[in-house]
């Protein structure tokens, strides 16, 4: 059954004889979900290992290094595509367009997508950077060279999570997730890492992944019909736009804060605690989209949005718990260490995870229901509550006033998203306490 659906419609199934339909959807649906949490959590340990590799060949302050070079193109990769992600996925969901003229109109966006923000990095490199680490600009702008790559491929995986292809969706975000961390591994075992060889795989993985998409069918081939156009897709997911570009700023604040206030060193320890702590996202993030196509499709009851909420902040407290207590001593196994310094960061970035966890599957379902304004209002304010706690905890905590500014900042925007969460639910039911009273007066 689709989110939201009472029992009294499955006992309505079950009486015109539609169970074995109505088994099989449900059936189905639970596989896909636990199927793309399976996917999420096995991209997170190919992130973990790939991480643990970058640190192995790097070092602390090499890592430091990689972090700066990579921060703008990371940061862009999604902000860049406008929205149009959410306009791709929500078309595909309704089923109003030819698959293969959609799949072609998300390849063509993704190539100028990503042309045009290699021109903003390039940009951001150069004056966005603190003058001590300018010198990192050159390779920061040979990476941003992977960017229409990444954005093809993700314009393509936008349709399949639209239409609900999850088998080939989870596929081919796994086979992209083990690009990078196999080819790591490879020049580990050979020998002579530097920080240019490890840029130039990072590129070279990103072809990688668009090569592995394009061939996985044919309706992805460049000739040929596209409906609709580009920039229609560029004009609809505009009113995402800023959602999104306030939420992927918001979430790498804490990095960028990093970048301009810590020496390489820590902020080498830094780029080594974010994927301990991202652990707590993957399961949220793989159930945002499903809250996403559910609020595409019809709305939710307060009283479902309360069991989801509860379900959500208990998954979301257990594992944060759990994760504290073991999170020294794996990554002092997995790291070594010469990253010891990374522990406490990772330790104070947990809270933080926590929490932003329930503030993607909340926010995916109002995105769903055409509603991204809360999430850039909730970003806004939690940014400012994160940049005001930084600003009056930095003199006498340093480096780790950032993870205690980012749980204050994560707190502020999920509270906001909550609300806003409650208050669709109320219109949406006084909307259908409205519609009924019209249909009683307009019966004879």
């Amino acid at each position: 059954m689709e989110a939201g659906a009472s029992p009294s419609a499955a006992w309505s199934l079950l009486a015109i004889g539609r169970w074995p339909a109505a088994a099989l959807s449900v059936a189905r649906n639970r596989a896909d979900v636990v199927q793309t949490i399976g996917t999420s959590l096995t991209v997170f340990l190919m992130t973990a290992v790939q991480g643990v590799l970058l640190a192995q060949l790097l070092g602390p302050e090499a890592r430091g290094e990689y972090s700066a070079v990579t921060f703008y193109t990371q940061t862009l990769t999604y902000i860049g595509l406008l929205g149009a992600l959410l306009a791709i996925a929500r078309r595909a969901a309704r089923g109003a367009d030819d698959y293969q003229q959609l799949a072609r109109s998300a390849l063509r966006l993704g190539a100028g997508a990503g042309l045009a923000t290699i021109a903003v990095v390039a940009v951001l490199l150069f004056v966005g950077l603190p003058a001590e680490k300018r010198f990192l600009a050159p390779l920061g702008l040979a990476c941003a060279m992977l960017l229409p790559c990444e954005q093809m491929r993700l314009a393509l995986l936008a349709v399949d999570q639209g239409r609900g292809e999850y088998r080939r969706f989870n596929a081919l975000r796994l086979m992209a997730a083990l690009v990078f961390p196999c080819s790591l591994a490879v020049l580990w075992i050979a020998g002579g890492a530097s920080l240019p060889r490890i840029v130039g795989l990072t590129i070279a993985s990103s072809l990688v992944s668009l090569a592995i998409t394009l061939c996985s069918e044919p309706r992805f081939a460049w000739r040929g019909p596209v409906s609709p156009p580009p920039t229609r897709l560029v004009r609809e997911g505009l009113p995402y736009a800023a959602a999104l570009a306030v939420s992927d700023l918001f979430n790498r604040l804490d990095m960028l804060l990093i970048l301009w206030l810590a020496e390489l060193t820590v902020q080498g320890y830094y780029a080594a605690a974010v994927p301990a702590a991202n652990l707590l996202i993957v399961a949220p993030n793989a159930l945002s989209i499903f809250s996403f196509n559910a609020g595409a499709k019809k709305e939710c009851s307060l009283s479902a949005m309360c069991r989801a909420a509860a379900g959500v902040a208990a998954l979301q407290a257990v594992s944060a718990i759990g994760f504290a207590l073991m999170l020294k001593p794996l990554m002092m196994l997995v790291y070594g260490a010469r990253f010891e310094g990374a522990v406490p960061l990772a330790l104070a970035l947990l809270p933080a995870y926590a929490i932003n966890g329930c503030s993607q599957v909340a926010e995916g379902y109002l995105r769903g229901r055409g509603k991204p304004s809360a999430g850039v209002w909730a970003r806004v304010a939690g940014g400012l509550a994160m940049a005001a706690t930084v600003f009056a905890l930095f003199s006498q905590w340093r480096e780790m006033s950032v993870p205690i500014g980012a749980s204050v900042g994560q707190a502020v925007a999920g509270l906001w998203i909550l609300w806003a969460l409650v208050a669709e639910a109320r219109q949406a039911r006084n909307a259908a306490k409205d519609f009924g009273l019209l249909a009683v007066e307009a019966t004879p």
